[in-house]
Formats: C-alpha cells, structure tokens, sequence
C-alpha cells in the first residue's frame, strides 16, 4: 500500500498534495484540529524540479506560497528536516 492510500483510508479528508507522494514524511496530530499530511521540503523541491522542469529557486517559492496560502487545519504541512553535519 503506498503512503497515499494509507492516508486516504487512515484519514478521511486530508489534503494531498498532487504528484508529491515520494516526499510525504508522515501526517501531523494537532490538538482540536484534523490530521494534516507533512512533506518534506527538500524533497519536495527535487521533485518540483524533476518532474515539473523548475529551477531551484521556483521550487522553493513554490513552498513557500503554499505554505503561506494553506494556513487551515488540515492544510499540508512542510517540514524542514535537520542535516546531522557530522554524516556531511
């Protein structure tokens, strides 16, 4: 079963981003509020510019506007994961 059929049957509802499967990390609980998908923002990036031919910085401000105009509870997420500099 891949991570968006686990989320549609698991969580009813929930917002999926199109062609972003490869860089969903997991769904985040919030007190009072529905389940919201999380992505990871780096892979999300790579897949933008694989896939949809943008350049690096198109594919970050792409996050960022729709992280900016899904601001309600169940909206996607990104997230911005740690590097461990010592693996660098």
């Amino acid at each position: 079963m891949s991570r968006r059929q686990y989320i549609m049957k698991r969580f009813p509802g929930a917002i999926l981003l199109d062609c972003l499967d490869e860089a969903i990390l997991g769904v985040r609980y919030q007190r009072w509020a529905r389940p919201a998908v999380a992505y990871d923002v780096d892979k999300t990036i790579e897949v933008l510019m694989r896939d949809r031919k943008l350049t690096q910085v198109e594919a970050r401000e792409w996050v960022l506007h729709h992280e900016e105009k899904t601001r309600h509870s169940q909206s996607p997420v990104f997230v911005e994961r740690f590097r461990d500099e010592s693996r660098e």
